[in-house]
């Protein structure tokens, strides 16, 4: 990618304070040619209270980062058509369900993951859910927005309302996915999460992620420092988040000596 970038990018996941292994995967990709911007992020939380978490969320990840690979070998995204980078995207998740349900069958294990992408292309972006990680975007004008909605139903558990998840990847061999699309401009800010991390965040989060950005912040370090303030506000699951951000034409940057030390 060129030295003055469009899109920052950058993303963060860890087991958090109580889990003894992380379930979380994610992934996150940008390409800059031809004056065109294409970038994917896409964070996976393995199913809790099944087998493995980690190995379902682990191979699409694996499959996402092998999709991408090919895609940027061929796409250039000044010319190619939005809805047909989409149209892969989705036949891509198809397949990845696909080699997913089998290859936990040959483990002989109950396994699968949440799947939220998020594919930005120029002007445009791409949503796909299944189960409940979320994105959302931010603007100075709009506020927090949430763009996904929960694969989710309620149901009565020893007297109590409680949220489960009725779709996930592996679920099934055939994929049911939520979709959507929308215009993006310069200066919005996706943020792509597992559960561990939205709970907790809020609206001055993501406006305090927004302006540090917009100075020059490295995003990964940003990632990992507000999943570290989710963690010191009681979350207790594995935690995830990756951001893509249009630079605002307006934006400043700090001097290239400026570090961030992460304990």
């Amino acid at each position: 990618m060129k030295d003055n970038p469009r899109l920052i990018i950058g993303s963060y996941t860890g087991r958090g304070n109580f889990r003894e292994n992380n379930e979380d995967a994610i992934f996150c990709r940008a390409l800059e040619k031809s004056g065109g911007v294409f970038a994917l992020g896409v964070v996976c939380d393995g199913i809790g209270g099944l087998d493995g978490g980690e190995i379902s969320s682990g191979y699409v990840i694996g499959a996402v980062s092998e999709w991408f690979e090919r895609v940027s070998g061929w796409i250039d995204p000044a010319l190619a058509d939005p809805d047909i980078s989409f149209s892969h995207l989705k036949d891509g998740a198809e397949e990845w369900n696909s080699g997913l349900f089998e290859h936990i069958r040959s483990l002989g294990i109950r396994s699968g993951t949440t799947l939220t992408a998020i594919l930005l292309q120029n002007d445009r972006y791409f949503t796909l859910n299944v189960g409940d990680s979320r994105i959302y975007r931010y603007t100075p004008e709009d506020g927090l927005c949430q763009l996904t909605v929960d694969s989710s139903v309620a149901v009565m558990v020893d007297g109590r309302l409680r949220s489960l998840l009725d779709n996930f990847m592996g679920k099934s061999e055939e994929l049911r996915f939520i979709s959507d699309s929308g215009e993006t401009g310069d200066g919005d800010l996706f943020l792509f999460a597992s559960d561990g991390f939205y709970h907790r965040f809020t609206e001055a989060d993501a406006a305090e992620m927004y302006e540090e950005l917009s100075s020059g912040r490295p995003a990964d370090q940003l990632c990992a420092e507000t999943a570290y303030r989710m963690l010191d506000r009681g979350e207790r699951d594995n935690i995830s988040v990756g951001v893509i951000f249009k630079k605002p034409k307006n934006a400043k940057r700090r001097p290239s000596n400026y570090k961030t030390e992460i304990d």
